[in-house]
């Protein structure tokens, strides 16, 4: 979420990041998982009578996601594995935000951010849970090292 400094002028925004740092994992779909990596808390909270300050409501926006590896992962057309971003609502998963197949071409260079910017206007509300899985393609799937993944976003 972004705080505003009415000291910077009207609507400054400081942007703010919410990282999950995920282990190595061997390949194969026994290492696959879903792990949460925000949860959208409500911005009145601490407001008297549900004002809500600065922010106009409680909806913040995702603006991008980075994923750092610790060491170079290579794709394979053979052996892979996808990382998904979802949004889940209500314990209910209703999008995948965005997503990386570590396929043939698409790597991950080591300590060097990829970013990723989600599918089209994601407005995130009071609630949300923002996941990370991954979902290996098949029994022996892609090996991957110790992983950043780092969300940002705004309030709208």
């Amino acid at each position: 979420m972004s705080r505003m400094r009415r000291h910077e002028g009207r609507n400054k925004e400081i942007q703010l990041a919410q990282n999950v740092l995920l282990a190595a994992v061997a390949g194969g779909t026994a290492a696959d998982f879903e792990t949460p990596l925000a949860a959208i808390s409500d911005l009145t909270a601490l407001y008297p009578s549900g004002q809500k300050g600065a922010a106009p409501n409680n909806n913040v926006k995702l603006r991008t996601l980075n994923i750092v590896a610790a060491a170079v992962v290579t794709g394979s057309n053979t052996h892979n594995c996808t990382i998904n971003i979802n949004q889940w609502r209500a314990g209910v998963n209703i999008a995948t935000l965005c997503s990386y197949a570590l396929t043939q071409g698409n790597n991950l260079a080591q300590n060097t951010p990829l970013q990723l910017v989600p599918s089209g206007n994601v407005t995130l509300q009071r609630g949300d849970v923002i996941t990370v899985q991954r979902v290996s393609n098949d029994a022996t799937g892609l090996a991957t090292p110790q992983m950043l993944i780092q969300a940002e976003w705004a309030a709208i």
